[in-house]
């Protein structure tokens, strides 16, 4: 007997939605074509994301009650989002920004008209959602720990060298990593390339983390993650481990010396299915990288001088 084929998973998802894609277009209203696609979208993350995520549509607030443009799609905690439900037919919320993964914005067909709409939504969420980092500062508590020291010789330090001790520090206070921005496209405007989006992105300040095109690739930006997640995407398996890529480090740098300051990188396919993989690998990995994150310096010194 013939071993199970896990590709067919992704096969049988990725022609759903090109069956609503399909079935959609007999509408007459922009309503009944676009909604039907942005649902499909929504039960694909609904059903293949951990119950943990929530999945809903609406406006990013923020604590000094500043609402974003509606999202098509929000990522949300499903364990600590509070339910300021707006629309409860339509399931339209209000998102604390501290308490959501991502935005996803769904198009039909990414025209320069689409383009400029998602971006502006994009733009409106970050404005919203952004974080502002103060110095660093500690709460009142504090917590023991264990360390090992050695004194500063004159030679290499062997392992007998070092005592262990017990210390107390103050325990640090928490923030979120950032939430990431996206773009979900069916196709791609007649004439319009994914060579000239990537062009037209890179300008962008706020241009998404990543983009999909159902039926030609994939567009990720480069950042300080990113080689993770493409080496999730290229050994088509999700990467536990920070792998080194000598192609993309150069890309990263190239970003930072760039007049724009940011790089994509590009994966086309053809293959509808392949790029529905790519699309859930790379959400995958973020959220599996998505972490409360201790606000501290770089590195923690203690000193102690022997009398």
């Amino acid at each position: 007997m013939n071993n199970p084929n896990f590709d067919k998973l992704f096969e049988a998802a990725a022609l759903q939605m090109l069956a609503a894609f399909m079935k959609s277009s007999a509408g007459n209203r922009p309503d009944e074509i676009g909604a039907p696609r942005e649902m499909q979208v929504k039960k694909f993350l609904k059903e293949w994301l951990p119950a943990k995520y929530g999945i809903s549509k609406g406006y990013l607030l923020n604590s000094q009650k500043q609402v974003s443009k509606e999202c098509d799609i929000v990522i949300y905690d499903n364990e600590t989002c509070p339910k300021f439900i707006f629309d409860e037919a339509l399931d339209v919320r209000f998102f604390p920004k501290n308490d959501i993964f991502g935005t996803l914005e769904i198009k039909s067909t990414l025209n320069n008209v689409e383009l400029k709409d998602a971006l502006e939504k994009i733009k409106s969420a970050n404005e919203v959602s952004i974080k502002t980092i103060h110095d660093i500062s500690f709460s009142d508590e504090w917590e023991d720990v264990d360390i090992k020291l050695a004194e500063n010789l004159p030679r290499y330090i062997e392992e007998d060298d070092y005592v262990n001790y017990k210390a107390k520090i103050k325990k640090k206070k928490i923030y979120h990593s950032n939430a990431f921005s996206a773009i979900f496209a069916y196709q791609i405007g007649h004439n319009f390339t994914l060579q000239e989006l990537k062009a037209k992105l890179i300008l962008d300040k706020n241009a998404p983390d990543f983009l999909l095109i159902l039926d030609k690739g994939l567009l990720i930006k480069v950042d300080e993650l990113t080689l993770k997640r493409y080496n999730s995407l290229k050994n088509n398996k999700i990467s536990d481990d920070f792998k080194d890529d000598y192609d993309i480090t150069i890309k990263l740098l190239d970003a930072y010396l760039s007049d724009a300051g940011q790089d994509y990188i590009l994966l086309e396919n053809t293959e509808q299915y392949i790029n529905l993989m790519n699309f859930y690998m790379f959400i995958i990995d973020y959220l599996n990288n998505f972490r409360k994150i201790s606000k501290a310096v770089t590195a923690d010194i203690i000193s102690v001088f022997k009398k």
